[in-house]
């Protein structure tokens, strides 16, 4: 009993280890591109960063890194349009609206995001950035703290991306 109670400590300690870095991330990012965040971010960021190093918990499996980044962005941007739902519209707090942000293509003008909460150039920044940077930091900072499996190195990450399958077996990185 004793040592399933370490386990799930640990595995909380972990989470709430991985919730604050994924925050802090997540909230820097937006000082560094927009000059202002929102603690609504920091959260947000949190959450995200933990679901998407839980890809790497699965046991039996284990995920394509494309595969990774592709779930990790869909995550984000279903928790952006969410909390942006909540946040901007219900208690009208406005920390975002992309409801200007359009592609003009002379005549034609095509809204370039959803309900002003998610945009497409940020979905393809989350996806490009971030999903990226969450599995590199998440699997590092699992063997730095606890002693788990070497991550790739974040040039990896990004090879892994580009060149997929062929590339992660070339690396040794099982499939």
């Amino acid at each position: 009993m004793k040592q399933v109670k370490n386990k799930l400590i640990r595995e909380l300690l972990k989470a709430l280890m991985l919730f604050i870095v994924g925050g802090i991330v997540y909230y820097a990012m937006e000082i560094l591109y927009d000059g202002d965040s929102h603690w609504t971010m920091a959260v947000t960021g949190g959450i995200c960063f933990v679901i998407g190093d839980l890809l790497d918990e699965f046991k039996g499996f284990k995920l394509s890194v494309r595969t990774e980044v592709v779930i990790i962005s869909i995550t984000i941007t279903v928790l952006e349009f969410f909390v942006g739902i909540v946040v901007n519209l219900m208690l009208k707090l406005d920390v975002w609206d992309y409801s200007g942000m359009y592609l003009n293509l002379g005549d034609l003008s095509i809204p370039m995001h959803v309900m002003g909460q998610i945009s497409l150039p940020f979905i393809l920044l989350w996806t490009i950035i971030f999903a990226p940077l969450i599995i590199y930091l998440g699997n590092l900072f699992r063997w730095d703290w606890f002693n788990e499996e070497k991550p790739l190195r974040f040039v990896q990450v990004y090879k892994c991306l580009i060149f997929g399958k062929e590339y992660e077996r070339k690396i040794g990185r099982v499939i």
